[in-house]
């Protein structure tokens, strides 16, 4: 049995009266692959904003820079048995990597099952795993951040909706998989442009030795499951890297809603559909570093 993290004064959880949740899902694969496209692709320290209520489990994590967020959702019916015992939400901090760490202590099983429990009296998180037969627990404790209480009431998410949208696609999540990854091949490749406009959607990058990348794909084609944007949009510049994040999990989904507000917020919503075939979704939200509505 391990412990990791220092929780806060224990008064935190005091002040906010006692509250404890537990679920149990028979695939744990069906939280751990798609916890693990929140990563950052760092294997180091990762915190992680963690959400119980009596609907949910809402994952959020913020990147270093500020400039994407991830959330993931799991109703409670994606559990074979939930219950959270009060109706404010349990709002707690967990390092990320270590969670993934602790699920996967039985390696890419489809047979081990998970239950994930938590109580305000000593602000520890416990995580049971079982396979086969054999009992395995791990325990971490919560710990409280400053930025908790901005990140779980919406963050960059509220931000994105409080402008109205311009663009809004449903792409196959295996062809926009290959696309991004001939962007991601560009040699000292730093940002990628996009644009959507009436006609197509057009993205590029260009990177060292003058070496580019150029994608224009038509609005008809089969990439995309339905198609509304506008006549008229701007062209909006990401990091590279945010792009690379965004777009980590489409290795396991299905379909992907992809949106982009007047202000160049990008919000990416992939539908993922689970080992036991019930679907969660994860969504990613980038920030643009430049716009303009220069030709292209």
């Amino acid at each position: 049995m391990a412990s990791f993290f220092e929780s806060k004064d224990s008064e935190y959880g005091a002040a906010k009266g006692s509250q404890s949740f537990t679920c149990r899902i028979d695939n744990v694969r069906d939280i751990t692959d798609v916890l693990m496209c929140l990563s950052l692709n760092t294997k180091k320290d990762l915190l992680c904003l963690f959400e119980a209520t009596p609907e949910s489990l809402m994952f959020v994590v913020t990147g270093r820079s500020k400039n994407t967020q991830a959330r993931l959702s799991l109703p409670a019916d994606l559990f074979d048995d939930y219950m959270c015992s009060t109706t404010n939400a349990v709002q707690l901090s967990l390092n990320l990597c270590t969670l993934l760490d602790c699920m996967q202590l039985f390696g890419a099983s489809d047979t081990a099952a998970a239950t994930l429990t938590y109580s305000s009296e000593d602000a520890t998180f416990r995580l049971s795993l079982e396979d086969s037969g054999i009992l395995t627990a791990c325990e971490l404790s919560g710990m409280y951040h400053e930025e908790e209480d901005e990140a779980l009431q919406g963050g960059l998410f509220a931000a994105f909706r409080d402008s109205p949208e311009e663009s809004a696609v449903v792409l196959r999540s295996e062809a926009l998989r290959e696309h991004v990854q001939e962007l991601c091949d560009v040699s000292g490749a730093a940002s990628v442009k996009v644009r959507l406009d009436s006609m197509a959607m057009w993205m590029a990058t260009s990177g060292a030795d003058e070496s580019t990348c150029e994608l224009n794909i038509p609005c008809g084609a089969d990439i995309f499951v339905s198609y509304n944007v506008a006549e008229q949009t701007g062209t909006w510049t990401y990091p590279l890297s945010s792009l690379q994040l965004a777009t980590k999990a489409l290795g396991v989904a299905k379909e992907t809603f992809m949106r982009i507000n007047s202000d160049g917020l990008m919000c990416m919503q992939h539908q993922v559909e689970g080992k036991s075939g019930r679907e969660v979704f994860v969504d990613f939200l980038l920030v643009p570093m430049e716009s303009g509505l220069e030709a292209w």
